[in-house]
């Protein structure tokens, strides 16, 4: 490994330790530039383990960057895998899960899953209404996870009773 690859790998965990959700865009970028495997690792591994919700418009941000539509997949992944708080921004994944290729659109749908609980009855009855609404142009691969989708906010309709 170079000493520009030590010294990168290391400021990373610098940033792991000490870091703003201000520094999510400079590592999101070098996430988006780099080809060592090991620095791409080491940030992954780092989006997975944030726990401060302040980071949620930095992710957000990321993941509507055209530029980072290679790493979408990975940033929407980090949502649920990090269990941040993303219950307010459930319209963005509705959106990634029906529009997205089905390997993102699957990550979204773990994102949805992970933070349904915490929805408001008013949030659930709206997100039950636009999936539903969207479940009606589907693609056939995801169909299936589109039914799950709502019979979860049915549930969680019938839990608010």
């Amino acid at each position: 490994m170079s000493k520009d690859s030590q010294l990168v790998l290391k400021t990373i965990e610098v940033l792991r330790e000490s870091g703003t959700p201000g520094s999510l865009s400079s590592l999101i970028d070098l996430l988006h530039k780099t080809k060592n495997q090991e620095i791409r690792e080491t940030i992954i591994t780092l989006l997975d383990d944030i726990k401060d919700n302040s980071a949620v418009p930095e992710i957000l941000k990321a993941i509507r960057n055209n530029k980072y539509s290679d790493e979408k997949n990975i940033l929407v992944a980090s949502c649920w895998k990090s269990g941040l708080d993303f219950s307010h921004n459930l319209d963005a994944f509705m959106d990634i899960f029906s529009d997205d290729e089905f390997t993102v659109a699957l990550e979204a749908y773990s994102v949805i899953e992970y933070n349904i609980s915490g929805l408001s009855a008013d949030a659930i009855e709206s997100h039950f209404n636009q999936i539903k609404q969207k479940s009606k142009n589907l693609s056939s691969d995801r169909k299936a996870l589109g039914a799950d989708l709502i019979s979860m906010f049915e549930r969680r309709q019938s839990e608010n009773l």
